[in-house]
């Protein structure tokens, strides 16, 4: 039997910026090593009871870790992870700040309601997400999304087509 997850990622653009959180985990290169903050993009996993589609996940998502408003943009990519019984399916999503919200993480009290561990929030500009390397991330989803970041790919949001009945 397998562990089935849809996940769904935010890339949080502001300006010429882009938003990373740092998050408390291991990186896949340090997994016989201490937990320790690692950057990662805004993400979170598809809930049917909370969200009507895979935007509504991102931009749910962005309110609850960085307590921002967003306008969903594009589709970055796609990713399929399987490890053993795990398999992450995960749409990333390049996503704009709308409004005058400040980008801050939220309380310690809110993140344990959403069993998260979020120590910061950061604006990089492009030349600073250049230097950051696989080994700076929380996980190769993220680092593979901000290099098609990067790369400058993406698909229109008519590529997912969602049927809802």
């Amino acid at each position: 039997m397998f562990d089935i997850q849809i996940k769904v990622g935010a890339l949080v653009k502001k300006d010429d910026g882009l938003f990373l959180i740092s998050e408390r985990g291991q990186s896949t290169h340090q997994r016989r090593t201490k937990e320790k903050y690692l950057w990662n993009i805004v993400k979170g996993t598809f809930d049917p009871k909370l969200d009507k589609s895979l935007l509504d996940t991102a931009v749910r998502e962005c309110k609850e870790e960085i307590n921002v408003k967003v306008k969903v943009e594009k589709l970055l990519n796609f990713v399929y992870l399987r490890e053993n019984k795990k398999i992450r399916l995960q749409f990333n999503f390049l996503c704009k700040v709308v409004g005058k919200d400040t980008v801050k993480i939220s309380s310690k009290d809110k993140q344990k309601i959403y069993q998260e561990n979020i120590n910061d929030c950061k604006l990089f500009s492009k030349a600073e997400l250049q230097k950051l390397k696989q080994k700076d991330f929380i996980d190769k989803r993220a680092f593979v999304a901000i290099n098609d970041y990067l790369a400058g790919k993406s698909l229109p949001l008519s590529t997912i087509r969602e049927i809802i009945k």
